[in-house]
């Protein structure tokens, strides 16, 4: 297990939780979230506990990370956070979270948090360049999205058959 830790961008916590390593190289790494796993969220001081399956893809080199429901080994709900890229040490995986989300929920694909993006935008000050990368990403994904190319070529579906058998 490695523990996942998503970062405000002062590097403050703003959620974490653990999962199972599946892939790792020099582009990103891959997790598998149980049933039952607890997130603990700072900003919030709270526990939430998940309900399905998540494969979630952390990459090093690119500004998003994503998180893919699975039930009844079928995709389900998407959840891409933009975000400057992951850091993987010793066991830990951090990724600063820029507010801005591109989800895929009861199948339709929605753009999420701006108004939390504008919010921290200011009090954290985001330099120019964060802000136009947050765009660029945000394009990047929904082009992808619309010409199957990674991460949307069907890369997380090839790790569902890694989920072992559960019983909750």
């Amino acid at each position: 297990m490695i523990t996942i830790q998503a970062q405000k961008y002062d590097g403050m916590p703003h959620y974490t939780w653990q999962a199972k390593l599946l892939d790792l190289n020099d582009e990103y790494l891959i997790v598998l979230s149980y049933p039952e796993t607890e997130i603990k969220h700072f900003s919030k001081n709270e526990v939430f506990t998940v309900n399905n399956w998540w494969i979630e893809l952390y990459p090093f080199k690119k500004w998003f990370t994503i998180s893919m429901e699975v039930k009844n080994r079928k995709p389900r709900d998407i959840y891409c956070n933009i975000a400057k890229p992951s850091s993987y040490k010793n066991g830990l995986l951090t990724f600063i979270d820029l507010d801005i989300d591109f989800a895929k929920r009861d199948g339709k694909w929605k753009v999420l948090d701006e108004d939390e993006f504008e919010t921290h935008q200011k009090k954290y000050n985001y330099p120019v360049e964060v802000v136009n990368k947050v765009w660029e990403t945000l394009d990047n994904l929904q082009f992808n999205l619309k010409n199957n190319y990674f991460p949307f070529d069907g890369t997380l579906e090839t790790y569902i058959s890694q989920i072992p058998e559960y019983k909750m």
